[in-house]
């Protein structure tokens, strides 16, 4: 009988999931989930309310955290791939400009904007991938100090998950909080560590390197010593 109320009650829980996504999510978020970023500026001009949408349901996000939370197509040609990021650059300017503190909002991982755009900076495209995240830096600096669920600062992801790490986000980040090199996660474990351990698996590692040696003026004595060892 526990087994059959249990199956029960997880059918229900399914069904209200499918009535809420089709009744009470705006047509902004189910873009964002969707990847149809080209149709979010017109959408937020004429419903702007929309970009103020908290899902119900984990992650419990916003339009602005749903778009950053899908990964590029490392499938598609290089047109299309150009093509993309220009639509969700687009996209995430149209949501930021209608919902400011949406670049703060934190989800149930506790990841911000911030967070997500940096696991997947992917690094191959320039300035067209780092403005994205220097915009969202420029609404709210703040988040850059900010930590998820795992004590992980957007820092620790921009070199934990991308095989080429954007040397330009890394120095916009670091010049905000140097300290964040040296922030243990929930496992010990800090950006510094991460770049060692990986560095056999980094493609610019040389180029990270020397970047990080020329930052040392912005580091604590602390960090200089940890430098050193990378």
């Amino acid at each position: 009988m526990a087994s059959l109320h249990s199956n029960q009650c997880c059918v229900w829980d399914t069904y209200k999931y499918t009535l809420y996504t089709k009744f009470r999510e705006p047509w902004l978020y189910r873009f964002a989930a969707k990847g149809d970023w080209d149709l979010i500026p017109n959408r937020c001009k004429k419903h702007p309310k929309e970009a103020n949408f908290v899902h119900k349901y984990a992650p419990k996000d916003t339009p602005l955290n749903r778009l950053l939370r899908t990964e590029s197509c490392s499938q598609c040609s290089e047109d299309m791939r150009q093509n993309i990021f220009e639509m969700k650059h687009k996209a995430v300017a149209a949501l930021l400009d209608v919902n400011v503190n949406a670049a703060l909002y934190q989800d149930s991982f506790q990841r911000t904007p911030l967070h997500w755009a940096c696991i997947d900076a992917v690094g191959n495209h320039g300035d067209l991938d780092d403005s994205i995240i220097f915009m969202l830096i420029e609404k709210a600096p703040q988040a850059v100090h900010m930590t998820d669920m795992e004590k992980r600062t957007p820092l620790h992801y921009l070199v934990a998950r991308n095989d080429e790490v954007p040397l330009k986000v890394l120095a916009k980040l670091v010049a905000i909080c140097p300290e964040a090199l040296n922030m243990k996660d929930e496992v010990g474990e800090t950006p510094l560590a991460i770049i060692k351990s990986r560095r056999d698996e980094l493609h610019n590692v040389d180029d990270l390197l020397r970047t990080l040696m020329k930052l040392e003026s912005l580091l604590t004595p602390s960090t200089d010593r940890v430098l050193c060892t990378v």
